[in-house]
């Protein structure tokens, strides 16, 4: 009876361990898929965050100096830097266990210390001389003071129209209320932040006085309004007589989403605007003196045609057209490093990775750390190979890149005829293929930079092994890379 009792124990026991083993292995399972997922997710706010402070630059440097908008961002968990400097805009973290970053290089230079801690944040673009200012701009947020509005005068007045001009101490948007009488009646607003104002009053009746205030309201919500001013339009002399067209005209420079014309504005005496159509649309009337126009919004890599006609007081327009015909340049690609090993983090003993590949084995020979690089102080070295058993793995998801790359630095010492060191490459579903081989090789480090983009895959695997049967015999490979491009 005590046997049986006894053997009972046992099998029980045995039954929970085999339980609490599944138990281990499902966990496991389940924590790779979420770090895999989150990964995913981190490098999404990452790329994000990017573009949306990127194309807040682009905006406002085109713009012109002063001109600012704020920007709304979530900064990943695993954020480990984020710099505004030169002309990139950088960003690294860590993403699914490995280091990984967001980047995109502009035509300007931009500056600012940013954030680099997970959170929310509202960050400030402004356009200054000669380059783009990002910051964290608390102060405007706790700002409690209006803009002073200066030098309010009266521009061109004619029969139908009149511009009013003003300055204030601060970037801040434009609005002027006016009409016949001092209790005004109409008004006209401009959301633009600026700290040089200007408003073209149009549909006015001839030979009317009409009185005004100007306003503004900073970025913090702060307004104030100007006294009141007046002016008187002119009378209708019955003018039929467009003015001439513009010459010159002709595009300056372009970037990718944007072209900048000139052109010399004609001398007749009541000259008021040019017209400006861009591939037979309107975009926008250029009140003399200016003589500019900035087309944004566009397409990287196509051909715009500028239109132009002019238009003088009494609105009479002239039916010559001048055209202008100007192509943006292309969108550069976007490199992104996947994977990088220098092999600095290596410790001594065969396959001591720290868990930078996915998969290592030294066969029956070396695989490991050595004092021989190319760049840095380690490289990694495999020798005493006699069969081909040994291997280094390392599996990336580029399923979002147009193109990718590996690149190594390599170089061989003792390596007969008939030995080598060999990088193999797979994608789902597939066996691996060679992609390099050494052969005999050179005893000085050369590069390797091999086009992997027909192995694309959201799991593409890499995989270094030798044959060198001597432990004289040795392979040496150092800065292994992984570049995906979009």
């Amino acid at each position: 009876m005590k046997l049986k009792r006894s053997q009972a124990a046992v099998e029980l026991l045995v039954i929970l361990a085999v339980g609490l083993t599944v138990i281990l292995a499902v966990l496991t399972v389940s924590n790779n898929l979420v770090t895999g997922t989150g990964g995913r997710i981190e490098k999404t706010k990452s790329r994000a965050a990017v573009d949306s402070l990127s194309d807040a630059a682009e905006l406002v440097y085109q713009q012109g100096v002063g001109s600012r908008t704020r920007v709304f961002v979530t900064l990943p968990d695993q954020i480990t830097g984020f710099t505004a400097s030169g002309q990139t805009l950088y960003m690294q973290l860590h993403a699914g266990g490995e280091l990984a970053d967001a980047y995109r290089n502009l035509d300007f230079n931009i500056s600012g210390e940013l954030p680099a801690e997970a959170g929310n944040y509202w960050l400030y673009v402004e356009a200054k001389e000669g380059y783009v200012q990002i910051s964290q701009n608390i102060t405007v947020e706790m700002d409690g003071t209006p803009p002073e509005i200066s030098n309010v005068r009266n521009g061109t007045v004619t029969n139908q129209s009149a511009v009013i001009l003003w300055d204030t101490d601060e970037n801040s948007d434009s609005a002027v209320y006016y009409g016949p009488t001092q209790s005004f009646g109409s008004g006209k607003t401009d959301s633009l932040q600026t700290t040089s104002h200007s408003s073209t009053l149009t549909g006015l009746t001839d030979d009317t006085m009409y009185y005004y205030k100007a306003g503004s309201c900073d970025l913090s919500g702060n307004c104030v309004n100007s006294s009141t001013y007046n002016f008187t339009t002119l009378q209708n002399a019955g003018d039929t007589a467009p003015p001439s067209y513009v010459t010159g005209l002709e595009n300056q420079s372009a970037g990718t989403a944007w072209i900048y014309w000139n052109w010399t504005n004609p001398s007749d005496s009541d000259f008021n605007h040019t017209e400006v159509w861009v591939n037979d649309t309107f975009y926008a009337n250029v009140s003399t003196p200016t003589n500019s126009y900035n087309a944004t919004g566009l397409s990287a890599s196509k051909t715009y045609q500028i239109q132009t006609r002019t238009a003088d007081h009494s609105n009479n327009i002239n039916t010559t057209w001048a055209n202008d015909t100007a192509t943006t340049p292309a969108t550069q690609p976007q490199n992104t490093t996947v994977f990088h090993d220098g092999f600095e983090a290596w410790g001594s003993n065969n396959c001591e990775h720290n868990g930078l590949w996915d998969a290592c084995s030294a066969g029956d020979g070396n695989l490991r750390q050595n004092n021989g690089p190319y760049n840095g102080t380690w490289a990694l070295r495999f020798d005493d190979h006699d069969a081909d058993s040994d291997y280094l793995i390392k599996c990336v998801d580029l399923s979002t890149y147009s193109r990718a790359y590996v690149s190594f630095w390599w170089k061989k010492s003792g390596l007969d005829s008939g030995e080598y060191g060999k990088l193999d490459i797979n994608k789902t579903g597939s066996g691996y293929s060679n992609i390099f081989s050494s052969g005999t090789g050179t005893s000085s480090y050369a590069e390797a930079v091999i086009d992997i983009t027909g192995n694309i895959s959201s799991n593409t695997c890499i995989k270094f092994h030798i044959l060198a049967n001597l432990g004289s015999d040795r392979f040496f490979i150092d800065a292994a890379t992984i570049i995906g491009e979009t």
